[in-house]
């Protein structure tokens, strides 16, 4: 398949990679609690299915922002 739509809690970050590697998009569901959202996000999943979008609103954006300010923090920029 070109993706695969677990649930959200049988996924972990060796899961999601190993499918990466093969091409296979990883869109985990029903993921309804912010602190679940963060962690599907931190595991590599490109996406998620919820009942309630208005908790997701901003996840992938904010998770890109605190990356880039890790990654200007490492390089000694900021």
């Amino acid at each position: 398949p070109d993706v695969w739509s677990p649930f959200f809690a049988k996924l972990n970050k060796e899961i999601v990679e190993d499918l990466h590697q093969r091409g296979i998009k990883v869109i985990p569901w029903t993921v309804n609690l912010r602190k679940d959202m963060e962690n599907i996000k931190a595991m590599g999943c490109d996406g998620l299915i919820t009942d309630y979008p208005d908790r997701a609103k901003g996840l992938w954006f904010s998770i890109l922002f605190v990356d880039l300010v890790i990654k200007l923090r490492d390089m000694e920029i900021i």
